[in-house]
Order: C-alpha cells, then sequence, then structure tokens
C-alpha cells in the first residue's frame, strides 16, 4: 500500500501527558499506546415482551501508554503522581495525542483530568532498554480539529 491510502502510521500519533505549567515529554519516548472507549450495553427483559430491551451507557475511556526511560525526569513523575495520590499536593494531567492523516488533515484526541497509575519499570537485561508503562483511566474524552 502507498503511504498515501489514508491508513495513520505509529510514527504519526504523539501522545504527551500535559501538566497545568508544563508538557512532560522529557521522561522518555513512547513505544506504544492504546485507548479503550469503555462503555456497557445493558438489557432487561419485561413481563408480556418477547424480547430484550437494550440500552447504552458510556462508562468513559481506559488506556496505557508503554515507553522507554532516557532521562531522570520520569522518577520526577512517578513521586509527584505519589505525592497526588496520597493528597499531599493536587493537579491536573490531560492527554493529548494527535493524529496526522495523509490528507494533510489533523485530528487531536484530548483526555481531560486523567487518573494514573504507574505500572511496572521493567529492567529486562544488560542489553535490554528499561521500560515504563502507566494506565490511565478519565471520565471524557473528545476530538479537536
Amino acid at each position: 500500500m502507498s503511504s498515501t491510502d489514508g491508513r495513520v502510521l505509529g510514527q504519526q500519533v504523539s501522545p504527551v501527558l500535559v501538566f497545568p505549567d508544563r508538557t512532560i515529554t522529557e521522561f522518555g519516548p513512547i513505544m506504544s499506546a492504546s485507548f479503550n472507549f469503555v462503555s456497557e450495553m445493558p438489557k432487561q427483559g419485561y413481563l408480556g415482551e418477547r424480547f430484550q430491551r437494550y440500552d447504552e451507557v458510556y462508562m468513559g475511556i481506559e488506556g496505557k501508554l508503554d515507553g522507554h526511560m532516557d532521562n531522570p525526569r520520569w522518577f520526577d513523575f512517578i513521586f509527584q503522581l505519589i505525592r497526588r495520590q496520597q493528597r499531599l499536593t493536587f493537579f491536573k494531567i490531560n492527554l493529548s495525542a494527535p493524529f496526522l492523516f495523509s490528507t494533510g488533515a489533523t485530528k487531536r484526541l484530548v483526555i481531560p483530568d486523567i487518573s494514573v497509575m504507574v505500572g511496572p519499570l521493567d529492567v529486562g537485561g544488560r542489553a535490554e532498554y528499561v521500560k515504563h508503562s502507566i494506565d490511565f483511566g478519565a471520565s471524557e474524552a473528545f476530538a479537536k480539529t
């Protein structure tokens, strides 16, 4: 397939965590990102009806960022999160991920006020890069042009 077939490559998506006072990107390159729009489809049966009734409920968004550590800023980030989780400080973190299309169009997935669970810090071996992982969730997400 040609590069103009409209599909988006991973190199055309750049997720970043945004603090109120600055953008945090310097703790390492992101290897992979996943965004899961969580919904539920409850069903209910009623007397006198022959079929189930279905509904739909949006539950929020969840996801994961995996990356390589390339400087000590990662540890500052982890301990800022721990202080926030202990309610010793308060700040919001937003996640922004621009998607660049081959047509020149751009959409930015914006996820405000994410809750973060820092995952493992993986030191795999002598010849492997140190990996980090962040799981996140939020009530809402939207796309901006």
